[in-house]
């Protein structure tokens, strides 16, 4: 009888025992689902707080633009207007883009009244891509020869930063950074081109870092850096000799050159800053955006600050790095120059820079893109930002069909 009530509490035991953990595995799985969700959910929300805050920022700019447009009308409009340059990169990454790209640099002076004091092309001057075969770009010189004549159709003062892919990516990192030094870097000087004059001193004075430059206008500090993105020759630029090469050295070279240009313009002189690099965001360029933040937080955070790079995407960000102060412009791979603004009599961060990126696209009537007519069709096609037209028409435009730039 004893044996048989042992072996029934047992017995219980064991059931209670395996209800339990059935219980709590199920109670497990549960909470691992809701943390799950929970992760999906708080992306979702991340997600559309971004979109919201891009859309508010939007919208902000919208009524700024019809306030201004608005004061224009009624003559009550501040005459002293706000300081403008143009902006490109990533450009020309291909044969329709060598086409259309003087279009768009003709209309700079056409269309938009030579408004902008002066050119930034951010650097890749060509895809990039090795030949079949090869492990790395081959840059021939002819690359940055022809990029320097499209350019000379220039309304105003051009300048050129290197990106990686005609400089870091290619089979011979110094040659490459020889033949930029020899036709891009220096092109701001050139004197047969019946350019607007500047009005201020360039400096291009590094002993070595012959890309890097700076220059003041009015109340506004504009500085060029030397930050390509990550290399696919990383090997000889990181270990080769000569000017060009290693990494952790260009990085101390645009350190040096951002205190030496911060410190000699004290911030109740300087009401603005803007930097101009190839890359940004780029895991490869950390630790100086790393530097650049402690340098900022330290001395500088009662100043403008705008970082202007290339990226095959357009975004902005206000705040960038959790800097108050400093706000970032990605550009994309256009062949439409975005217009930039720099107002140092506004207040807000998003009111003292402004550009024209939203008005750009697509085909508005303020910016007025490329339109193409073709003599085998009577059609006309827009061409705003990187999404090519048909093969049809690139075809056409390859093969010297009669193309004018039209009234709209």
């Amino acid at each position: 009888m004893i044996n048989r009530f042992i072996t029934f509490l047992a017995f219980a035991l064991l059931l209670c025992v395996s209800l339990t953990n059935a219980v709590t595995e199920e109670m497990t799985g549960g909470d691992a689902k809701r943390e799950l969700l929970t992760k999906k959910e708080k992306r979702a929300i991340r997600k559309a707080k971004r979109q919201e805050k891009k859309a508010k920022r939007q919208e902000e700019r919208a009524k700024r633009q019809e306030k201004r447009a608005k004061k224009k009308k009624e003559g009550t409009e501040d005459l002293s207007s706000p300081l403008a340059f143009y902006v490109v990169g990533d450009v020309p990454y291909s044969e329709m883009e060598e086409c259309l790209l003087p279009f768009e640099l003709r209309k700079l002076k056409t269309i938009d009244n030579g408004g902008g004091h002066f050119l930034i092309h951010l650097g890749d001057i060509d895809d990039g891509r090795p030949p079949s075969g090869r492990q790395y770009n081959q840059c021939p010189e002819s690359v940055y020869s022809k990029v320097s004549d499209i350019f000379e159709l220039s309304p105003v003062t051009t300048f050129f930063i290197p990106g990686d892919n005609t400089w870091v990516d290619c089979a011979d990192v110094d040659l490459a950074y020889r033949n930029w030094n020899k036709h891009l870097f220096h092109y701001n000087t050139r004197t047969d081109l019946n350019w607007p004059t500047l009005r201020t001193t360039v400096y291009r004075d590094h002993p070595t870092r012959h890309e890097l430059f700076a220059f003041s206008l009015e109340d506004m500090l504009f500085l060029g850096l030397s930050l390509p993105g990550t290399s696919r020759n990383d090997e000889q630029f990181t270990e080769g000799a000569g000017s060009s090469s290693d990494r952790t050295q260009l990085h101390r070279d645009n350190e040096e050159w951002t205190t030496r240009w911060f410190e000699k313009y004290p911030t109740d002189e300087i009401k603005a800053i803007v930097i101009f690099a190839h890359d940004a965001i780029g895991e490869t360029n950390q630790p100086f955006w790393s530097w650049f933040a402690k340098f900022i937080r330290k001395d500088y955070t009662n100043v403008n600050i705008l970082i202007v790079h290339d990226s095959h995407d357009f975004d902005e960000e206000a705040g960038f790095l959790s800097m108050e102060n400093v706000y970032l412009l990605s550009i994309d791979d256009t062949v439409t120059p975005i217009k930039i603004k720099v107002d140092t009599t506004a207040t807000k961060l998003l009111d003292v820079f402004q550009h024209n990126h939203y008005e750009t696209c697509w085909c508005s009537s303020d910016h007025k893109p490329t339109q193409l007519k073709l003599s085998k069709c009577a059609t006309y096609t827009c061409y705003c930002i990187s999404h090519y037209p048909t093969l049809t028409l690139t075809h056409f435009c390859l093969n010297s069909v009669q193309i004018f730039q039209t009234d709209q």
